[in-house]
């Protein structure tokens, strides 16, 4: 069985990780959890690191995957579960234990509510105040709110180029897709009754476990997994398709992308440097393989939290859900799930 330590402050959460973590298997002298100042947690380096250095070792037992969800869910009634419904409900009966679990440090490291942005974090009133600055921001030149949906539903044949989607039309996709998920647990509970639901079911633990699963959440070949500590990295885009940005000095700035992900055919997961990092500095990750693969500023925010673009590399604490698959060479490929 894994090992629990017990938390309360930011501080102390990050302590308590990296405890249970290294009781547990997980290897990173090289680099410390610690408080961001781009929020929440984040990955800092210990010492000066050359390039290839490996900077967090996960072994599988730390890998939280849709099979052990699946299986933690149904040993309480025994029904099929779906993939993505099973690591919520896994994320939802953690939180419900309020400590008394495994995974407590992991869990409560985590943030108590999705990035303010997320269409996932705010009420509807929050939102719609959201969209409208944004849309004032945008100023009178932008296109209108539902310009993909009026496009998407003419009958008119037009040479029109496909609009971008608009934040409140991503906005809308993800409510509902959030709002089918909830409604497939609710069947699943009705017709499995068990007494730990009513405490784990609860809005309050659902709510939060669909805003960190969607944050957190990865996907190897096809398979969606939870990656603890690994998740602290913070998003930086990567300088190979990003303009990098220097220090005076020449250095890289703190805003160039120092790490990458790789996994081994055991599932072991590894963080690997992949530029020179220097003591101290937060080490930041990309989410994306390529350019054309980062989401429309409009997706980022209302799944991640946050916007960025490709002109400039840009630096967010912790994005939502992001994917990730592997080379035969054990590099990882990134991809967004949104």
């Amino acid at each position: 069985p894994m090992v629990n330590v017990g938390a309360n402050s930011i501080a102390m959460a990050a302590c308590n990780l990296e405890s249970w973590g290294k009781l547990n298997g997980a290897r990173f002298d090289n680099v410390a959890i610690r408080e961001s100042p781009l929020g929440g947690l984040g990955v800092f380096a210990l010492r000066d690191l050359p390039a290839g250095e490996v900077l967090i070792s996960l072994p599988h037992e730390l890998t939280i995957t849709v099979r052990l969800c699946q299986r933690r869910v149904e040993a309480l009634r025994n029904g099929r579960i779906a993939d993505a419904s099973a690591l919520v409900m896994f994320l939802a009966l953690q939180r419900a234990k309020q400590g008394d679990n495994e995974w407590a440090p992991w869990i409560d490291a985590m943030p108590v509510q999705a990035a303010v942005g997320s269409a996932i974090a705010l009420c509807p009133d929050a939102l719609a105040l959201k969209q409208a600055a944004r849309r004032a921001k945008a100023g009178p030149g932008a296109p209108p709110a539902l310009a993909h949906t009026l496009w998407a539903h003419s009958t008119v044949e037009t040479d029109e180029v496909e609009p971008e989607l608009s934040y409140e039309e991503v906005c809308t996709a993800l409510q509902k897709r959030v709002r089918a998920q909830e409604q497939y647990i609710a069947d699943y509970v009705a017709e499995h009754p068990h007494p730990h639901w009513a405490e784990s079911m609860r809005r309050e633990h659902l709510g939060w476990a669909f805003a960190m699963f969607y944050s957190r959440a990865f996907r190897v070949h096809g398979v969606t997994l939870l990656l603890p500590l690994i998740d602290s990295f913070n998003y930086a885009e990567s300088s190979a398709f990003a303009t990098p940005a220097f220090c005076a000095d020449g250095a890289p700035s703190h805003q160039t992308a120092g790490a990458s992900l790789r996994h081994d055919a055991s599932g072991n997961f590894r963080a690997v440097s992949t530029r020179t990092l220097r003591a101290g500095e937060e080490i930041l990750m990309p989410y994306f393989e390529s350019a054309d693969q980062v989401p429309s500023g409009a997706s980022m925010l209302a799944y991640y939290g946050f916007e960025t673009s490709c002109a400039l590399p840009t630096t967010a604490s912790r994005p939502t859900a992001s994917g990730l698959e592997a080379s035969d060479d054990g590099n990882v490929a990134l991809h967004a799930v949104c």
